[in-house]
């Protein structure tokens, strides 16, 4: 098991960690306070704390995403060039299923079920056990999938081209073109908006029936941005190097500069009380704000 020291400093800075490996992506399992980091051919689970409490190293196959259910009892990994690894939250294998090009995955709640793109632009919904649900075809591969906590919806963005909105039998409920390159999507539990970061119009707003609310102007454009549950905080990783704290009117709050290495991921607690943020040298650094 990796024991990397765990820094602890003053302020709002809570506990940051240096993993051994470069890192890749992020998500957070929020019930259980988890956090799942991964790297080429590694996955980490991490406490609140920045302890690790399970580790994996595959052997041969590269990570191309992964996802935790909140309880961080379902782990689905997404393998370049093979198909999926489904582990426990202890990284330990349940199941396998040979898939074409996988590139993003996400959870619903509680890993039910999980949502699939991959990159011949096919979207698939398995369930907890790899039992295809359903499927479909987008206009271009999905890079971002989002589950909405209270309602069978799935929102689905694709690089530069599409943010939609499915139903669990993926049918769209509503479509809109979004003429920038995008970052990972972002919605509050009751999944009432969606947030899309934008390079070039910063970090956009649609309402759950589609109708677009405008953008928030925060410094310069946006890479990341993650939402609590109740959708109170919002916090936007800009292209200029900082990270922003808004409240749910989109005012800002607090804002910091981020580390000079490059940001990977970004992730809020339910409770907006903790933001997690990964840097591709290995660091895992927590702001309490």
């Amino acid at each position: 098991m990796t024991n990397p020291s765990v820094e602890t400093t003053a302020g709002d800075a809570g506990p940051s960690v240096r993993l051994p490996v470069p890192l890749a992506g992020m998500a957070l399992a929020g019930e259980a306070r988890r956090v799942l980091v991964w790297g080429e051919q590694h996955l980490f689970v991490l406490d609140y704390q920045g302890r690790v409490v399970a580790e994996r190293q595959l052997s041969r196959s590269r990570i191309a995403h992964a996802t935790i259910d909140a309880s961080a009892e379902y782990v689905l990994v997404a393998l370049q060039g093979w198909g999926l690894l489904c582990v426990d939250g202890s990284l330990v294998k349940r199941w396998t299923l040979p898939l074409s090009g996988p590139v993003a995955v996400a959870s619903s709640v509680f890993g039910e079920c999980f949502a699939v793109g991959t990159d011949q632009g096919k979207l698939l919904l398995v369930d907890r056990y790899g039992t295809k649900m359903a499927s479909t075809e987008t206009l271009r591969p999905a890079r971002s999938l989002c589950f909405v906590v209270t309602e069978p919806r799935l929102y689905v963005a694709g690089d530069s081209t599409f943010l939609m909105l499915m139903d669990l039998a993926l049918k769209s409920i509503w479509d809109e073109r979004v003429w920038s390159p995008m970052g990972p999507l972002a919605t509050p539990g009751t999944g009432r908006y969606v947030l899309v970061p934008t390079f070039t119009y910063g970090l956009e707003r649609y309402r759950a029936d589609g109708f677009y609310e405008g953008s928030y102007q925060v410094r310069s454009g946006s890479r990341l941005a993650a939402v609590d549950f109740a959708g109170a905080k919002i916090v936007v990783a800009t292209l200029d190097g900082y990270l922003v704290l808004l409240d749910a009117a989109g005012v800002v709050q607090r804002e910091r500069r981020t580390r000079n290495e490059p940001l990977v991921a970004l992730g809020l607690s339910p409770c907006g009380a903790h933001t997690f943020v990964t840097y591709a040298d290995g660091r895992l650094e927590r702001i309490d704000w």
